[in-house]
């Protein structure tokens, strides 16, 4: 056998394992794709839900937040700040500023309105239409 010839068949041998390897990869691009798809389709599911919570507890807040009426609600969705916007560090902030002002008898609205104002930002909620004094002042306060 020839120099030739033995470069013939290790060139052979590599086209061999390259339609190998295409074949195998043809045959599992259909299944990888759809763990991929499915992949993506949970994360979407679940940054829509979590979303879902974050705004559900934002309108909680924001609702219930008139200064002569403390409802359970209210309580409840300031409660579940620290979950629902765990990812949130810009919201963390402002919750455990509001918290601490609230424990030492000293909340202002100030605060308040900081923790909702960091909530809507982190919903990318429009507010430029909203000044403090109308995010302050509640229908029925």
């Amino acid at each position: 056998m020839s120099l030739y010839e033995g470069i013939a068949i290790i060139f052979s041998a590599i086209a061999i394992l390259a339609a190998v390897a295409t074949g195998y990869a043809t045959w599992r691009a259909p299944s990888n794709a759809e763990r991929l798809a499915d992949q993506l389709r949970k994360l979407s599911s679940e940054t829509e839900f979590r979303a879902r919570l974050k705004f559900d507890c934002l309108r909680r807040v924001a609702g219930h937040r008139t200064a002569s009426s403390f409802r359970p609600e209210w309580f409840a969705a300031l409660n579940e700040i620290y979950v629902v916007f765990n990812d949130s560090p810009a919201v963390l902030q402002k919750m455990v500023a509001f918290q601490r002002s609230a424990f030492r008898g000293s909340a202002s609205n100030e605060d308040l309105l900081d923790l909702i104002k960091a909530m809507m930002d982190d919903l990318k909620l429009d507010r430029s239409m909203l000044d403090d004094g109308f995010l302050l002042s509640p229908f029925g306060s």
